[in-house]
């Protein structure tokens, strides 16, 4: 549950029974206002102190309130592109093995919708294909070597050609404008449309599509 706001040291003030504001409960906000103002630093201090204590408070619970969820939203979040992002992951990893999991959730983020759909394709034949063939305890069979490679996106082909590290390609990336994104991506849908034409071709000589 999310913490209430604490009050202020003249809302204590208001709510004190030794203010007064019980017996003059018809009293105007102007005219409390003109009674806070006229006590002393050392009447005033009292009520500010707690105010102190109960903001220090609230703010402790407010940042296990956010920290909570934030941890909520990444794991819907993970849920939600958990088949996509994993293959995402892994291909980054083929390239830069030391990138973490949530430095490739940061670059996920940043990919457009276009781009992730490539990988979203991907992820949905592979289920649908593990659905459609339930595993008979058979051992796996060896990666065909002729297989074509699946294509990359924008954002990957731009890091192979920038050759820098993935902070650093990922923040000149976010500061591109469309226009230079859009060379890197006209490639990206060249290298899509080179794929699916190989695999129509593997397709079509009868061999295996994965």
């Amino acid at each position: 549950e999310r913490p209430r706001r604490p009050p202020t040291a003249f809302a204590l003030f208001l709510a004190d029974g030794t203010s007064g504001r019980s017996a003059e409960a018809s009293q105007s906000s102007q005219q409390s206002a003109q009674r806070w103002m006229s006590l002393s630093v050392e009447a005033k201090s009292h009520y500010e102190q707690d105010a102190a204590d109960l903001k220090r408070a609230y703010d402790e619970q407010m940042a296990k309130y956010k920290a909570s969820c934030r941890a909520a939203s990444w794991k819907a979040m993970i849920m939600r592109h958990l088949g996509a992002f994993h293959i995402f992951y892994a291909e980054l990893k083929r390239r830069a093995p030391s990138i973490t999991e949530i430095a490739a959730w940061e670059l996920w983020g940043s990919l457009r919708e276009a781009d992730r759909g490539t990988y979203a394709d991907f992820a949905e034949r592979r289920r649908a294909s593990h659905k459609a063939k339930p595993d008979l305890g058979r051992p796996s069979q060896p990666m065909d070597p002729e297989m074509p490679r699946r294509p990359r996106n924008a954002w990957l082909i731009f890091r192979a050609a920038a050759k820098l590290g993935t902070k650093a390609a990922s923040a000149r990336w976010r500061s591109m404008t469309d226009a230079e994104q859009g060379v890197y991506r006209s490639r990206a849908v060249a290298e899509k449309e080179a794929y699916e034409k190989q695999m129509a071709e593997r397709r079509s000589s009868g061999k295996a599509a994965s």
